[in-house]
């Protein structure tokens, strides 16, 4: 309710985005955080922040995912929003490469029996 409210005051404001965004993302509703997040980035490209967030977003929803090929789907994602931010943000650097370097340890190797494929 607090989320709608803010939104119809401030439509245009890509941190109203955000904020909605961060309030769902405690509660554990990473779809509408990322409806969020899009609509953001939709605004502002290349926010280091609200990359970040999507990232996060995304990792979450692969942590919960059954589906191997969707799970790897969604971290690949991730990594991609990553790789993105990283290249345009030196601040965000580091924790983008700290993140990508979870995301690569959980994905499977060419090697292994479960494909990206």
């Amino acid at each position: 309710e607090i989320i709608e409210v803010g939104i119809r005051c401030c439509p245009e404001a890509p941190d109203m985005y955000g904020m909605a965004a961060d309030i769902y993302m405690r509660y554990d509703k990473w779809d509408q955080a990322l409806k969020m997040l899009d609509t953001a980035l939709g605004m502002r490209p290349g926010v280091e922040k609200f990359m970040i967030s999507a990232a996060t977003c995304l990792m979450k929803m692969a942590t919960n995912e059954k589906n191997v090929k969707e799970r790897n789907r969604l971290l690949l994602e991730a990594k991609n929003v990553l790789l993105t931010c990283k290249s345009t943000s030196l601040q965000a650097l580091p924790q983008c490469t700290d993140m990508i370097y979870k995301i690569n340890s959980t994905l499977p190797t060419p090697n292994e029996a479960t494909t990206l494929s």
